[in-house]
C-alpha cells in the first residue's frame, strides 16, 4: 500500500467530516490441511476426515473519526 497519498486524505476527510475506513477480509478453513497418518507395510493407510469443509468467514474495519479523534475496531465473523 502506498502512503503517499495518506495524509491528504486525511486531512480531506477531516474537513467534510467523513471517517477514514481500511476494511479488511479474510477467510479460515476449519480442519487442518495437513494430516499424518501410519499403516503398516503393505497395507493401504485410510485417513478419516470430516464430511463437510467448514469455514470460518470473518471482515474488519479499522475505522478513524474525524470529530472525535478516536480509532475504531469493529468486526463481524460469519460462519
Amino acid at each position: 500500500m502506498s502512503t503517499t497519498g495518506l495524509a491528504t486524505d486525511r486531512k480531506k476527510a477531516k474537513r467534510r467530516g467523513a471517517s477514514v475506513v481500511f476494511i479488511d477480509e479474510t477467510g479460515f478453513r476449519l480442519q487442518p490441511v495437513n494430516r499424518r497418518t501410519w499403516a503398516p507395510r503393505g497395507v493401504t493407510p485410510i485417513q478419516r476426515a470430516w464430511g463437510t469443509y467448514d469455514r470460518l468467514s470473518i471482515i474488519g474495519a479499522v475505522t478513524l473519526s474525524p470529530q472525535r479523534q478516536r480509532i475504531g475496531l469493529p468486526f463481524r465473523n460469519l460462519r
